[in-house]
């Protein structure tokens, strides 16, 4: 499953980092500055089906005894990429991105 908005973003080498905040909102940072919008998704469902198949795409699995994960992303590997779910995450399902290799200026 691919998120054509969460894409767009990480390709963006300005935009250091993405978070999926559950169907609420979604926010990224990209030269210093904070951006929001609504989130692509409709319902936490989809978000817990994403980031499923993130999941899926670097041969892990999701395990509800374990309500959180941590890969890294991209092709080579330039993003690291955290996700909490319920309970952890009451609202649903959030998942950030952070791009590795950026310094502070």
């Amino acid at each position: 499953m691919e998120c054509r908005a969460v894409t767009v973003l990480l390709d963006d080498p300005t935009v250091t980092d993405v978070t999926v905040l559950g169907a609420q909102s979604l926010q990224w940072h990209a030269a210093g500055k904070r951006h929001d919008e609504p989130s692509p998704f409709s319902t936490t469902g989809e978000v817990h089906a994403f980031a499923v198949a993130l999941l899926s795409a670097r041969g892990r699995s999701w395990d509800a005894r374990s309500p959180y994960f941590d890969v890294e992303w991209g092709s080579p590997q330039t993003h690291r990429v955290h996700g909490v779910f319920p309970p952890v995450a009451p609202q649903g399902p959030v998942i950030s991105f952070r791009r590795l290799g950026w310094t502070l200026a």
